[in-house]
């Protein structure tokens, strides 16, 4: 009887240390499950971080293309104002020596009937003598 009760005693000890053990091992397996869980989270949110920081470089390179190309053509209008104001220049200078030579010319057109004139009042003045 007493030896029943001993090996009922040790059946029941040894039942409880299995389903201690149980425990622990399910325990255990939680934690590993917890751990490797929030490796996975962390591991998405540094490919989160990864992919907004290159998204922002992207966007700061594009920002910086857009600029330099802004640049670009408002270098480009300069030189053609630049260009236009040399063009018109140059026709003015052209008109102004068209008109200079236009001048010159009556001028000298003007000298010639003059000349033309007083040799004209010199014939006829010999011409009455």
């Amino acid at each position: 009887e007493d030896k029943k009760d001993d090996d009922d005693d040790e059946k029941k000890k040894d039942k409880k240390k299995d389903e201690d053990k149980k425990d622990d091992d399910d325990d255990e397996k939680k934690k590993e499950k917890k751990k490797d869980e929030d490796k996975k989270d962390d591991d998405d949110d540094e490919k989160k971080k990864d992919k907004k920081k290159d998204e922002d470089k992207k966007d700061d390179d594009d920002d910086e293309k857009k600029k330099e190309k802004k640049k670009d053509e408002d270098k480009k209008d300069d030189d053609d104002d630049e260009k236009k104001k040399e063009k018109k220049k140059d026709e003015d200078k052209k008109d102004d020596d068209d008109d200079e030579k236009k001048k010159d010319k009556k001028k000298d057109e003007d000298k010639k009937d003059d000349d033309d004139d007083e040799k004209k009042k010199e014939k006829k003045k010999d011409e009455d003598k």
